[in-house]
């Protein structure tokens, strides 16, 4: 895996690995368009209680442009700040998981379908079968490889769903981590910004959200929180990250200010008549004087 995957290829580089088994061939709904771009950024990355969003953000800025869509899945091309960058797809097949056939995305899930063969409601479905399993589809893999880098403990899978988002969730604790989890995945220097990762990490609590908007099943965000404590020559401090990636979403319009309409009543019309009949008539009157 390219280092500084997680930044500078904008998490959307991340792969989710499983076995193939057979394709599903139906129908399929969509929500996303083609030749349409989808900006995903950086919206926060908060380490040691500073922010280093502003210094990474042009870097990790990625474009996502859906080229086909298809029954099966669909291909996509990624460009970053200095154009295109590679091309990728992702197929929805049937796989089977602890002995029961499910069909998911081989590859990355940057958007789900609205229906897919005889599914009608594929993000519930998809949720349903996160819950059944306890499975990000590799996620939890690369993000903390468990024979690797910590001594997990403790982790739970589930995930939410409402008329608004699915939202896929992780946590994992570790008693301690090593510390090259993260320089292999910021890599060092390519992200284009310095951050010196402590070598001591206890305590390492682990939260990632990945959400979709359940009405266009694009990806919407990945959320990564950090709550850990690090010691630098003897003293220990708490080491925390607050990361958010996602899709950028276009300010609203500012509304144009609505004119106030004219009185077309003509209710100033029989006084200003009155008026003038009334000084006509003193005036004749004094003529006649």
């Amino acid at each position: 895996m390219k280092r500084g995957l997680l930044l500078s290829s904008g998490v959307l580089l991340l792969v989710f690995t499983v076995s193939f088994v057979t394709p599903t061939i139906a129908d399929t709904v969509w929500g996303i368009e083609t030749d349409i771009t989808y900006k995903y950024e950086l919206k926060q990355l908060r380490m040691f209680g500073t922010d280093y969003t502003i210094f990474l953000k042009e870097n990790t800025t990625m474009r996502v442009i859906f080229t086909s869509l298809t029954d099966t899945g669909y291909t996509y091309d990624i460009y970053n700040k200095t154009g295109f960058m590679l091309s990728n797809e992702t197929t929805f097949q049937e796989i089977l998981v602890n002995e029961s056939s499910y069909t998911i995305p081989v590859g990355l899930p940057i958007a789900l379908p609205l229906e897919i063969g005889s599914i009608s409601n594929y993000p519930l479905y998809f949720g349903t079968y996160i819950n059944e399993t306890s499975s990000l589809i590799g996620l939890e893999e690369e993000l903390l490889n468990i024979t690797e880098y910590a001594n997990v403990t403790e982790s739970l899978v589930y995930s939410t769903i409402d008329d608004v988002y699915l939202k896929l969730n992780l946590y994992a604790f570790a008693e301690t981590v090593n510390a090259s989890v993260f320089t292999d995945l910021l890599g060092e220097g390519d992200i284009g910004f310095p951050i010196t990762i402590p070598s001591n990490i206890t305590d390492f609590n682990l939260n990632v959200t990945v959400a979709y908007n359940a009405t266009s099943g694009i990806c919407r965000d990945l959320i990564l929180k950090i709550r850990s404590k690090s010691e630098t020559y003897g003293i220990i401090e708490d080491f925390n990250i607050d990361l958010k990636y996602g899709l950028y979403i276009p300010p609203p319009p500012i509304p144009t200010p609505t004119p106030t309409p004219t009185d077309t009543s003509y209710s100033w019309f029989i006084p200003t008549v009155v008026v003038f009949i009334a000084f006509g008539v003193y005036l004749s009157r004094k003529k006649k004087r």
